[in-house]
């Protein structure tokens, strides 16, 4: 099995209020390999409000696509009890939300795993990854994003696993 990781590279749609930096693409805020946890963060000023960010098209992948799992890095201004975050993906034009996760006032990082296409509920194609969108979904006032990112688990076609082993020795 392999795993390529696709970090958001566009917005799509911004529906998060921004308490600062206002001007900023979201994108760029959540966009990072290493979360910077509050350096560059995607604030919600109001509620129940979310962003969808546009993702490169793969670029090795291919063969069977295992899963798709999206994830988030989140933190909120208090330890409550309610859901503050959830992943959201967009893909054949219909929004989808993962479970709502509760920070409790520290970095976490959540995720939502996509054996099927939520859509179609087959297997996801590769057309679908590259039309894929992720975002994130923040509750309230004073909710935080600082990462998301989605992973694509494919099994590679036979030969080219051969031929990876060999690359790396085994």
């Amino acid at each position: 099995m392999a795993v390529e990781t696709l970090r958001p590279n566009a917005f799509s749609y911004q529906g998060v209020g921004l308490e600062e930096p206002e001007a900023e693409a979201h994108h760029t805020l959540v966009d990072d390999v290493t979360p910077d946890e509050f350096s560059t963060v995607v604030i919600s000023d109001d509620a129940e409000q979310f962003d969808l960010y546009g993702l490169p098209n793969h670029s090795e992948g291919s063969g069977t696509i295992n899963k798709v799992t999206v994830y988030i890095r989140c933190n909120d201004d208090e330890v409550i009890t309610h859901g503050d975050c959830k992943t959201v993906i967009k893909t054949h034009s219909t929004n989808y939300f993962g479970s709502a996760e509760v920070p409790g006032g520290q970095w976490a990082t959540f995720s939502t795993e996509y054996a099927l296409n939520p859509n179609t509920s087959a297997a996801w194609t590769w057309a679908e990854i590259d039309a894929l969108e992720a975002g994130i979904w923040l509750l309230e006032a004073d909710n935080y994003c600082t990462q998301v990112y989605v992973e694509v688990d494919y099994t590679p076609p036979a030969g080219i696993q051969i031929f990876r082993r060999r690359l790396e020795g085994n």
